[in-house]
């Protein structure tokens, strides 16, 4: 199973189109259109940022909305997808070998987990909301992103529930 992490909600169920990130550095990954996934939404956090130990503010600013009244930012729950398709590796370059990264590089249909509830995964915990929700927190935000194997496991465990076999 694979996961596709989305500022947007697309819908239920979405076949999504290859296409080349913001983000890509051509010169050191080429200029592939693809569907970035990889095997757990905590190594999708890691790799839609870039770093491997992101602070927390460092994620939530990837998903940045709009600002409040109070020209506070407001950040999104993104929405999480999966796939049971098998993907590509990409070539063994750049952050792909520790996000186990892989590649669609066809339409690939997905479907809808749910929202990654944001207030959860700065307190290292990891829930999906039902409702699409923004936040404005940002104060106690500096700690680090960790993932480790249990932490990993857990999640990958908890997402079985809302997958049908």
């Amino acid at each position: 199973m694979f996961f596709h992490i989305s500022k947007i909600d697309l819908g239920d169920k979405v076949t999504l189109t290859p296409r080349l990130p913001d983000s890509a550095v051509i010169s050191i990954e080429g200029n592939q259109k693809r569907i970035c996934v990889s095997t757990s939404p905590l190594y999708c956090f890691r790799s839609i940022t870039g770093m491997r130990s992101p602070r927390h503010y460092e994620i939530l600013y990837e998903f940045k909305d709009e600002y409040d009244e109070d020209d506070e930012p407001l950040f999104c729950f993104p929405t999480l997808y999966y796939t049971k398709n098998k993907p590509i590796k990409p070539p063994d370059i750049s952050d792909f070998s520790y996000n186990e990264e892989h590649w669609f590089i066809e339409e690939t249909e997905f479907y809808k987990i749910g929202y990654v509830d944001m207030l959860a995964l700065i307190n290292n915990d990891f829930k999906i909301s039902t409702v699409k929700k923004t936040t404005t927190i940002l104060k106690d935000c500096r700690g680090l992103f960790e993932v480790n194997d249990e932490y990993n496991k857990k999640v990958i465990r908890y997402l079985t529930s809302f997958i049908d076999n």
